[in-house]
């Protein structure tokens, strides 16, 4: 219960996000990326965590290599989804 506002947040936000993910997946299907990339940050936060070791690398290296493998595809998903300006 320590960080029960932080984990409110990020419930809050995640469902925000996959309700705009799904709402654009119909107009670009490439917007389901954004769905993994979600999906991704909640499986990353819940089984690495930040302290200790797993399969002998730090649990906190693992938990930043999943982050950066959801940011990239969330990036896939709103790269999809914006037109492009400058033609």
């Amino acid at each position: 219960m320590e960080h029960a506002a932080t984990h409110v947040a990020g419930l809050i936000g995640s469902i925000v996000g996959l309700g705009a993910t799904l709402r654009a997946y119909e107009q670009a299907p490439l917007a389901l990326f954004g769905a993994v990339g979600l999906g991704i940050y909640i499986v990353a936060g819940i089984v690495f965590g930040m302290h200790g070791w797993l399969l002998g690398v730090k649990r906190v290296d693992l938990l930043h290599y999943f982050l950066a493998i959801a940011n990239l595809s969330l990036l896939f998903s709103l790269a999809a989804n914006a037109p492009v300006a400058w033609e």
